[in-house]
């Protein structure tokens, strides 16, 4: 018997990905030393502004399960929610201090995580279930490509140059809105308000729910607290520009191809451990940085682009297994707000140690937090 195909929509959806994940939550670390430039602040400052757009999608994703749980219409909602993403990320151009950008960046936030899970719902839910696990892999493909394009436009933003940080945003939100109508059509057959479940709350209560979740939390704090200060990091290390956004844009590629191959391992195996193995597979390219050496340094980033891309990926397929196909949404919305709680705790956390004991640490605490999130992993099966 054939395998179903990947739908149209899932690569659609990876567009949006790209955008409402890629650059509206990952650019900001690739972008720090160039923002730095023009307007001044400590790390641990930089690490509240980093922070906020993560306050920001921590408010969504605790909102949309109530939005969802009145039947909203998740078409109307999740095009709303692109629309000012996108509009968020071109005014974030014109701030003209550390304060206007972080509000900016809280209202991005905002809305990313509204559309971060619809995108999710929609697309999956469109996806026979044989390759969800692979749809999920896409779209997390989408995000990860969206980095790299960041690491791209990193050198060109470099101080002096004529193309600005502030432009990098402009053109970030004008693609953002260049997808949502075309992702909007492919997703136009789904159920836009499937009915609400009574097993919806049987799904949070269960240990497995709350393993995964926990360890979701551990990713997303060790993910972010690695990418916003991974570039500062290397950049004191001596590299230049350039080779800090060939870094990023090949991390980015490894994630985009690392995305797509855990979400197949997934669809075969289905195991908690699958997942504990990409978690310590990106911790050691995160703990790499004990060798002191820059070609080591480069290639644990690609360890980590590859690794990580494919854990929300996993992690979105394990939790659409174990829950009814009418409360995946919310079960997902869920999860998200723990992962979502991680992200906010990640940036002002590493800019304090990074104040206090150096970069280097930074980036060592968050390979353990990845070790800590592998190990509850390891029990998701158990329970």
């Amino acid at each position: 018997m054939p395998r179903p195909r990947v739908p149209a929509s899932a690569y659609w959806a990876a567009l949006a990905f790209a955008g409402v994940v890629g650059f509206s939550r990952l650019c900001f670390g690739v972008l720090i030393p160039a923002i730095r430039h023009s307007l001044p602040g400590s790390y641990v400052t930089y690490g509240w502004v980093a922070g906020a757009n993560f306050d920001g999608f921590l408010v969504g994703i605790v909102a949309i399960p109530f939005a969802l749980e009145f039947r909203f219409d998740r078409h109307k909602l999740n095009f709303v929610a692109i629309l000012l993403t996108g509009l968020f990320m071109i005014a974030s151009g014109f701030s003209d201090n550390l304060l206007q950008l972080a509000i900016w960046r809280f209202l991005a936030g905002l809305a990313a995580s509204v559309a971060t899970i619809l995108v999710v719902s929609l697309a999956v839910d469109d996806a026979p279930e044989a390759v969800r696990g692979k749809v999920s892999g896409i779209l997390f493909c989408g995000a990860a490509l969206g980095m790299a394009v960041c690491g791209a436009i990193a050198p060109a933003a470099a101080p002096g140059s004529p193309f600005t940080w502030r432009d990098a945003f402009i053109a970030m939100g004008v693609f953002i809105l260049a997808v949502m109508v075309p992702f909007a059509r492919s997703v136009a057959n789904v159920d836009p308000s499937p009915e609400p479940s009574s097993a919806a709350r049987g799904d949070f209560l269960t240990a497995r729910f709350v393993l995964t979740s926990l360890m979701f939390a551990f990713f997303g704090a060790g993910f972010i607290m690695y990418s916003t200060f991974i570039v500062a990091f290397v950049a004191q290390m001596g590299i230049g520009s350039a080779a800090i956004g060939a870094v990023w844009f090949a991390m980015g590629v490894a994630g985009a191809i690392g995305g797509i191959w855990w979400g197949r391992v997934y669809d075969r195996a289905g195991k908690g451990r699958t997942i504990a193995f990409a978690m310590a597979t990106a911790a050691a390219g995160t703990l790499i940085v004990f060798a002191h050496l820059h070609v080591l340094t480069a290639i644990g980033a690609l360890v980590v682009g590859a690794a990580s891309f494919g854990i929300p990926a996993m992690v979105s397929a394990q939790l659409r297994r174990s829950s009814t196909p009418s409360s995946f949404a919310s079960v997902w919305a869920a999860a998200t707000a723990i992962y979502g709680i991680g992200q906010v705790v990640g940036p002002p956390l590493g800019g304090a140690v990074g104040d206090r004991y150096g970069l280097f640490s930074t980036i060592v605490l968050s390979g353990f937090l990845w070790l800590a999130g592998a190990a509850c992993a390891l029990f998701i099966d158990r329970r």
